[in-house]
């Protein structure tokens, strides 16, 4: 019996060695193992840094976030690494987006820009929010004017808002509004959306899209003012073109509508002054300049001013389209040498 419990008392001893050195290796593994983890989350964000550098911008990502998830494991042991590498991800995906908007691939890079975005807003990073932010604008201006092309309206407008949402100084996606509304005939709508293009343009010094917002406003209220014009509403047709002169106020062929309008509605003074006014402006075509001419010398005629009258309608004569009445108003009416 006693040799037993002897027996009993050395194996358990021995039983506890073992264990003690099985924990001690353990131990010692996890101390070793945890070493190399911190020295795996440095070398993964050499490896983002180098992938960066060589414009691959993918696996950039891909080390990143292996590093920081390394890191996040670590704590407060990798805290001078962790802010290094949470920038670095949202920077790369900025880039990579770029690169996959450079191959067409717009749906893709639209998702990794909103990652961006949300990523860099959390490490208040506006700069870097703020570029990723303008991109997913400009791929929502391009879906616009895809949709443009559809002559889908109600898409354009759709997306257009996308990117103001994201960035409030897109004047191609208020120059896009404008366009829409002019089509779906909604004047007020077109009116602020075109105001919106050329206040923005014009502070960018971007004279083509400023240029193309004016054009697009001025042409709407001109052609509206045409259908008015034929209805004989020559009142409301003065106010329409009074809209597209506020947008293009050097337009000849506006200034010579308008002039048309006045001198029908007996307004001879203001025609007179309208219509010299559109002389002064750079010339669109002798036709209209010469209709121009036809309004003047039909205001002087009723006015009574012969020699104004007689020297409009010698130039008004020179279009084949004004030649017959001018020439029989100098010849039979005023009798012009």
């Amino acid at each position: 019996m006693l040799k037993r419990t002897f027996r009993c008392i050395i194996t358990n001893f021995i039983y506890m060695k073992k264990t003690l050195c099985l924990l001690t290796v353990i131990l010692w593994g996890s101390i070793a193992s945890f070493a190399q983890t911190l020295n795996d989350a440095g070398e993964k964000f050499n490896q983002g840094n180098e992938n960066y550098k060589a414009k691959n911008y993918a696996e950039a990502i891909t080390s990143y976030t292996e590093a920081l998830s390394i890191c996040e494991q670590l704590g407060e042991e990798a805290s001078a690494l962790t802010p290094k590498i949470q920038k670095m991800i949202p920077q790369s995906k900025v880039q990579y987006a770029k690169a996959l908007v450079g191959a067409n691939n717009t749906d893709e890079a639209l998702t990794i820009l909103e990652e961006a975005s949300k990523e860099a807003e959390t490490l208040g990073e506006d700069k870097l929010k703020k570029s990723a932010d303008n991109l997913v604008a400009n791929i929502y201006v391009a879906y616009a004017g895809a949709a443009y092309g559809e002559k889908n309206w109600d898409k354009v407008i759709e997306n257009c808002d996308k990117a103001i949402t994201m960035n409030k100084s897109s004047q191609k996606a208020y120059l896009y509004k404008a366009l829409s509304y002019s089509e779906m005939e909604d004047a007020d709508a077109m009116t602020a959306a075109a105001e919106m293009a050329i206040k923005i343009a014009d502070a960018h010094n971007d004279d083509k899209t400023s240029s193309t917002a004016k054009q697009v406003a001025g042409t709407f209220f001109v052609n509206k003012a045409q259908k008015l014009i034929a209805d004989k509403k020559y009142e409301d047709a003065i106010t329409s073109l009074d809209n597209a002169i506020s947008f293009s106020p050097s337009s000849e062929a506006t200034l010579y509508y308008k002039a048309s309008c006045l001198n029908k509605l007996s307004r001879y003074d203001d025609a007179i002054t309208t219509s010299l006014l559109a002389l002064t402006t750079e010339s669109e075509s002798s036709e209209i300049r010469n209709g121009i001419n036809l309004e003047l010398a039909r205001a002087y005629e009723a006015k009574g001013d012969t020699a104004n009258a007689c020297t409009y309608y010698a130039l008004a004569a020179n279009s084949a389209t004004f030649k017959e009445e001018a020439t029989q108003k100098m010849k039979d009416v005023l009798k012009c040498n």
